[in-house]
């Protein structure tokens, strides 16, 4: 009996005491000797690939770094061998089963530029041995393409009937003879027009004919007409930014509902309804 409740009690504890990794759509970030680790736990058996990218902010330049292959269930982890120096900004690009993607939230770690400028005269450290990522792979940036120079180029030009070949080179000019005809100059009033920027001002909230936030649960529900089954039905949602955070390619059901915190945080979000590729609606939702 005794034995018995000290096995219990060691299980216990141990559990306690393992490190806990955030659930999707939340991810964490730690640093140690210059290599980052971003860790998180999947709670989906549907997910076709998880794509890791990494910006210099939050808002923008997100390029990918990392892909994992069929992801399953459980906690995982990519390390970053080669971190910016300064700030360090990371998420989660998952692509379902079904065609629908969506975006984790991000982490960000900072790194010194001494401790990587230090790093460049010694041995490059050898990554942690808990890795669990086997089927993750770094992506393979491309390098930019030389553009061709045009220096020493020159074209020459098939001469018509009563004209000679001539060579044109990019850095000459061809001066013409000047204009017998004397030159009028007409003087017109100065009119300046000011437009306004449509992208500057408050989302206006027009009542949409399909889509509402529930004022009760907060989720967005969405209400099609019953031509689902014979109409190509899709719809995005995008952060004020301006960034797709949200993409159902096809949609098989006239009555949706959105998880709120699919939306990862509170705020005013736009949505483009699309029937048949041609765009049936758009607007805002505010997520509270």
């Amino acid at each position: 009996m005794k034995l018995n409740v000290l096995l219990i009690f060691l299980l216990v504890f141990c559990g306690v005491a393992a490190p806990a990794q955030p659930i999707l759509p939340d991810i964490q970030g730690s640093v140690k000797s210059r290599i980052v680790t971003i860790a998180w736990s999947n709670p989906y058996d549907n997910i076709k690939k998880i794509t890791i990218v990494r910006s210099s902010d939050s808002v923008s330049n997100f390029v990918p770094i990392g892909l994992q292959k069929k992801p399953v269930k459980g906690p995982a982890e990519f390390v970053d061998e080669h971190p910016m120096p300064g700030n360090n900004y990371y998420k989660l690009s998952i692509v379902f089963g079904s065609g629908l993607t969506w975006s984790s939230n991000h982490c960000s770690v900072y790194i010194e530029r001494s401790e990587l400028e230090a790093a460049k005269t010694r041995q490059t450290a050898a990554p942690p041995p808990n890795i669990n990522l086997a089927t993750t792979e770094p992506v393979k940036l491309q390098a930019p393409v030389p553009t061709d120079s045009f220096a020493g180029k020159r074209e020459v030009l098939q001469p018509s009937a009563n004209r000679t070949p001539v060579a044109i080179v990019p850095d000459t000019m061809r001066i013409h003879p000047p204009v017998q005809t004397p030159m009028q100059i007409v003087h017109h009033p100065k009119v300046n027009i000011a437009f306004d920027d449509p992208n500057t001002g408050p989302a206006t909230f027009i009542k949409s004919s399909y889509i509402f936030v529930d004022t009760l649960s907060g989720h967005v529900d969405m209400q099609l007409p019953d031509d689902v089954a014979t109409h190509h039905y899709s719809i995005k949602f995008y952060d004020p930014a301006g960034n797709m955070i949200y993409d159902v390619p096809r949609l098989h059901h006239s009555r949706i509902i959105f998880d709120r915190r699919n939306f990862q945080h509170k705020g005013i979000y736009k949505f483009v309804l699309r029937r048949d590729v041609v765009e049936l609606e758009s607007g805002y939702v505010k997520v509270e």
